[in-house]
This record gives structure tokens, C-alpha cells and sequence, in this order.
């Protein structure tokens, strides 16, 4: 047998095992997947969350009487506000579909990855 002969009979060996690795934790891959995908949106929309409540806390702090000791207020209410609405939505929309179709998330997950 020649050294090429050896090393391709090598390597199609280890390939065979890689692929039977690969097909007995792929399922456990893919859970830990959605797990995390999951966890991960539902700690942003929580944050989301709680500037969203943080916004509402300091939006009757206003006196609008055109002081400027409002500035910090208005600033930080509508900034905690906007930031919320914004983070809250894509993060739910994870959630759902991780949720109603995982498949889906999968793939779109998937493509995403390879896109990059």
C-alpha cells in the first residue's frame, strides 16, 4: 500500500467517525441552540422591559414649564423609551418564532451564519 493509498484510507476512516459524531449530538446541538436563542431575547425583553417602566417613571416628572431642570428627565424618559419599543420587538418576534416554528428559525439562524 502506498503512503497516499494509506493516508486517503486514513482520513475516510476519520471522516466516518466525524459523521457519526456529528449525527448522534446534532440533536443536542440544535437544542442548546433554541435554548439559548431563546434565553438570549427573553433577557433583552426584559431590559426592554425595564426601560420601557424607567421611561414611564420619569415621564411625569416633567413639569413642562420650560425649566431646565426637566432636561435630564425628558432626555432620559424619552431616551429609555425609544431604546425599549426598539429592542422589545425583534426580540419578541425571536421568541415566538423559536416557539411556534423552530425549524424555521433554524434555517433563517443557519443562513444567516453562512451569509456572514
Amino acid at each position: 500500500m502506498t503512503l497516499s493509498e494509506n493516508l486517503t484510507k486514513e482520513l475516510l476512516e476519520g471522516l466516518q467517525g466525524t459523521k457519526a459524531f456529528v449525527i448522534t449530538q446534532a440533536p443536542d446541538v440544535i437544542q442548546q441552540i433554541l435554548q439559548w436563542k431563546s434565553a438570549e431575547a427573553g433577557f433583552f425583553v426584559v431590559v426592554s422591559l425595564l426601560l420601557l417602566g424607567l421611561g414611564t417613571w420619569w415621564w411625569p416628572k416633567w413639569t413642562f414649564d420650560g425649566d431646565e431642570s426637566d432636561t435630564p428627565y425628558m432626555i432620559g424618559s424619552v431616551t429609555a423609551l425609544v431604546i425599549g419599543v426598539v429592542m422589545i420587538f425583534p426580540n419578541l418576534y425571536t421568541m415566538l418564532q423559536i416557539h411556534v416554528a423552530p425549524k424555521i428559525f433554524l434555517i433563517e439562524y443557519l443562513t444567516r451564519l453562512l451569509k456572514r
